[in-house]
């Protein structure tokens, strides 16, 4: 089968990825690297909203996967202009230590702590809020620059906090979800999955509130 002749080989060239193929040994080696994703469009936002790229971390090409490992807090990654991932959206595993690259596949994945990884979806955030400049999410930025934008994600939607905002309660049709206590910090964000489940999203944590039926409960989860 041509599949079973096809062959793959990477190297790096001034420092990023260059994917290459052939059909039989036979063959000339062809340069298939445009026909993945450009690592140069590639952006990552740190904790404290700054920008940075894999050229400002340390790389390595592994057999056909190239890993950028961030050497700061990561808390988005954006393609082009579409937001690939977002802790405020999705904090349940924490920050990623790296993104992975897959050259054969053409696929990309954030690896966390414990060897948790998670698939990164080019179309996984839309907005539902016309009111956020006209756009949807993956025109802006970042997704901190969602103030009190409130979007869709698969199971529920999120809502973006402005960043002067001290929220101090959470409430739903199920009455009070969650109240701030006197040490806690303020939440950014707080995702919405049903009525009877809400997750409060700061810096350095997330607290899921669960109501029970009868009254709400609270877990919190750590994440710096």
């Amino acid at each position: 089968m041509l599949e079973e002749k096809l062959e793959y080989k990477a190297e790096l060239v001034d420092g990023k990825p260059v994917l290459c193929c052939k059909f039989g040994n036979d063959k000339d080696w062809n340069n298939i690297t445009n026909l993945r994703y450009d690592v140069e469009k590639l952006t990552f936002i740190s904790l404290d909203n700054k920008k940075f790229t894999f050229s400002n971390c340390s790389n390595e090409l592994k057999d056909l996967t190239f890993a950028i490992m961030f050497g700061c807090v990561c808390s988005e990654v954006i393609y082009k202009d579409q937001i690939l991932w977002s802790y405020w959206v999705s904090p349940f595993c924490g920050y990623p230590i790296k993104l992975l690259f897959n050259l054969k596949n053409n696929t990309l994945a954030l690896s966390f702590k414990q060897n948790k990884l998670i698939p990164l979806n080019i179309n996984c955030y839309n907005s539902t809020n016309s009111d956020i400049s006209g756009e949807s999410i993956n025109s802006v930025n970042t997704v901190n620059d969602m103030i009190d934008g409130i979007f869709e994600i698969e199971n529920g939607f999120v809502e973006m906090i402005d960043k002067d905002g001290c929220v101090n309660t959470v409430e739903t049709s199920l009455g009070l979800a969650w109240r701030r206590e006197p040490d806690e910090p303020f939440p950014v964000s707080v995702i919405y999955q049903g009525n009877n489940r809400v997750i409060i999203v700061s810096r350095n944590q997330f607290i899921t509130c669960t109501f029970n039926g009868v009254q709400w409960s609270r877990n919190t989860t750590k994440t710096l």
